[in-house]
């Protein structure tokens, strides 16, 4: 038997609660409330998971435990922003003087194609990573255990 107060396991035949004191008597008695559950891991914040996708692209995944997706999002991050960036400055060309003489505006338009396509990702991987925390943890307390 559990008090109806605390929660605290009781003697069946006690009258009143060891921990808080209340009357187990008083038409109480067949009250059965669980233990507070702890979690032998702790729960993720969406909201860390959230920012830290915000600052780097898949860091929010690897605090989550998805680190291999977390690694493969740090990869085509860093694989678009050195495209669009050789692709934006790839149209510059530079005369012997040192001057500007033309651009490309192809290479300008592709690369900013690029980027906005990055930018996209980028979005999607922030929600991506508040989802996956919220799996984790809807997993961790109906289960005790990481879905991961």
């Amino acid at each position: 038997m559990y008090c109806p107060n605390c929660g605290t396991e009781t003697n069946p035949d006690s009258e009143f609660c060891q921990k808080c004191g209340t009357n187990l008597k008083e038409g109480m008695r067949n009250t059965c409330v669980p233990p507070n559950v702890t979690y032998a891991l702790p729960l993720k914040s969406t909201g860390l998971a959230a920012v830290l996708s915000f600052l780097f692209t898949g860091l929010g995944q690897v605090y989550v435990g998805k680190i291999a997706r977390g690694i493969i999002f740090v990869c085509v991050g860093v694989c678009i922003g050195i495209l669009s960036t050789i692709l934006m400055l790839g149209g510059i060309e530079i005369d012997t003087n040192g001057e500007l003489t033309a651009y490309t505006i192809s290479y300008f338009i592709a690369g900013a194609a690029i980027l906005i396509a990055y930018l996209v990702f980028w979005v999607w991987q922030i929600f991506d990573a508040h989802n996956l925390a919220n799996q984790y943890n809807d997993a961790l307390r109906q289960t005790g255990n990481p879905p991961w």
